[in-house]
């Protein structure tokens, strides 16, 4: 299986169990700067790619491939938090906390 096969399958997986924020399985950081650091920069990208293309472009297959997985995984993340929501850090400022 090639590498991105086997990330595909993964992202499958992890998209087919229920998961629950409140679980102690769940390991929680505080890493809500570096998912919304993530965020612009594939927010930049997606900007610039929408400007090198045309409708009627041709691209390659693997790029249409990348792509779709791209807009898969950023689904399933909006999904996530738009559902449960982010979970308060508990190391920030009381005065911080949500």
């Amino acid at each position: 299986m090639t590498e991105l096969v086997r990330q595909q399958k993964a992202i499958e997986l992890a998209s087919q169990r229920e998961i629950d924020p409140q679980s102690a399985d769940n390991h929680l950081y505080p890493n809500g700067g570096a998912v919304r650091t993530l965020a612009y920069d594939i927010a930049q990208k997606s900007a610039n790619i929408n400007r090198l293309l045309q409708e009627a472009d041709q691209v390659p297959p693997w790029v249409m491939m990348l792509m779709s997985q791209a807009s898969f995984c950023i689904d399933h993340v909006e999904r996530y938090l738009s559902y449960y929501g982010a979970t308060p850090s508990r190391y920030a400022p009381k005065g911080k906390r949500n």
